[in-house]
């Protein structure tokens, strides 16, 4: 569990368009925090996509490293080379979270209670936000 998690909202975009690193910067007020990076992947994710629609964060990722997050999580799966920089730099990662419709931006506590599999790198997760 992360206490304090930011939502940073990247919903009005086009599917293919880079979260740029600008961006991701002018967004994120404090360090130190977990980020939640919002995208509607669950507005387009019925139709037929594949990994180049998801928008990526690769460039804009290392920010994050730079700012201390303890957390990266998104309601889109991550390219690899966003895996490699942050999983590198110690960071976990939380991908594919549903129903993030309903969170504004901002903060929110965030709470990610994985599967424990033996030997894995990773596991499906309850993932919940809490709003006050």
């Amino acid at each position: 569990m992360v206490p304090e998690t930011q939502v940073l909202d990247f919903t009005p975009r086009e599917a293919k368009k880079e979260i740029t690193k600008d961006e991701v910067k002018g967004k994120l007020k404090l360090q130190g925090v977990g980020v939640l990076v919002k995208t509607g992947w669950m507005y387009i994710s019925a139709r037929p996509i594949t990994i180049q629609h998801i928008r990526h964060l690769a460039r804009s990722c290392r920010i994050l490293c730079e700012m201390n997050v303890p957390l990266l999580a998104a309601d889109t799966p991550f390219t690899l080379d966003v895996h490699y920089i942050i999983l590198k730099h110690g960071i976990p990662l939380v991908t594919n979270i549903n129903n993030t419709g309903q969170l504004k931006e901002g903060m929110i506590k965030l709470i990610a209670a994985p599967l424990l599999i033996r030997g894995s790198d990773g596991a499906p997760a309850r993932v919940l936000a809490v709003v006050e």
